[in-house]
């Protein structure tokens, strides 16, 4: 278009993410898979910290007997994942313009958008109803959902939903994510030796949910929904990884006096050079929120 000068592109696409590995050791290492115990150390029959075998068979053999037996599974912290976990989908959409403003000097601005749904998100599958009504949160709680009274039952204690069960985490496939950004970078090439580009990027990404896991402080402190029985639409926010303006920059030099110079005058350069060229890298989220 224009003289050769303007190009338009787009683009759309459809991947998928595949689960990671530490989300089925999670299970692997919890109840109901297994009836997992805790030994503090006044406990130890044996030198807690065993003399002789770095192996998991050598502690299992020092401590077998130190883990109580008999206990219902359902007491300890189950962890499982939902019967049709799947990989989360993400689409991808793009459309950008460039335009060549002179020989050396290109100006690129383009919008990109992505909806991820499916992604993985830690669900309190089994929340003390107690607490709720305590604190006057009872209009939260389902019709037909009412705490646990059955005595001796695990989830007696908080007033579980399910009696069989105390904590119990799920691993589901009930996050999202949406991503609008507007890209603009201009980019120089070879002009009196200096080659860069400069960038800058608005945009918003919202979800409900920015890790499967509990990060302690900011962007998803806490795993689980603030209200167990609205997981989407009640943790609608920005997300964790929501950095609204960013700025990039690069710059390479090329050294003038390089050219054409011998290999003992290239050896004498070096130090100050990196072979040939002098870099610039900066990228710098401008604010935040």
């Amino acid at each position: 278009m224009t003289g050769d000068k303007t190009v338009i592109r787009g683009g759309y696409r459809i991947t998928y993410d595949p689960a990671y590995y530490n989300m089925f050791l999670n299970v692997a290492t919890a109840a109901p898979v297994v009836n997992a115990g805790t030994i503090v150390g006044a406990a130890c029959t044996a030198p807690c910290l065993v003399s002789s075998g770095f192996q998991g068979t050598d502690v299992r053999a020092a401590h077998l007997s130190d883990i109580p037996r008999g206990v219902n599974p359902g007491l300890r912290n189950n962890t499982r994942v939902s019967p049709d976990f799947h990989e989360p989908m993400t689409q991808e959409w793009s459309l950008g313009v460039q335009r060549e403003l002179t020989s050396k000097m290109v100006l690129e601005v383009r919008y990109v958008g992505n909806h991820v749904v499916g992604n993985f998100q830690t669900v309190n599958a089994n929340p003390a109803l107690n607490g709720l009504v305590a604190d006057g949160f009872s209009s939260f709680i389902p019709a037909g959902v009412a705490p646990c009274t059955t005595a001796g039952a695990p989830g007696l204690s908080g007033g579980r939903e399910d009696c069989n069960f105390r904590n119990v985490r799920n691993r589901e496939n009930s996050a999202w994510s949406r991503y609008n950004g507007l890209q603009t970078e201009i980019r120089v090439q070879t002009w009196h030796g200096l080659t860069g580009a400069g960038s800058f990027t608005w945009s918003k990404t919202l979800d409900n949910s920015s890790e499967i896991f509990s990060t302690g402080a900011g962007g998803n402190t806490v795993a689980g929904a603030q209200n167990p029985f609205d997981i989407s639409r009640g943790e609608k926010a920005l997300s964790g990884l929501d950095f609204p303006k960013t700025a990039s920059l690069y710059l390479i030099y090329e050294l003038p006096f390089y050219k054409g110079a011998t290999r003992l005058s290239r050896e004498a350069v070096r130090w100050v050079s990196d072979e040939r060229d002098l870099a610039i890298l900066q990228r710098a989220a401008l604010d935040t929120h």
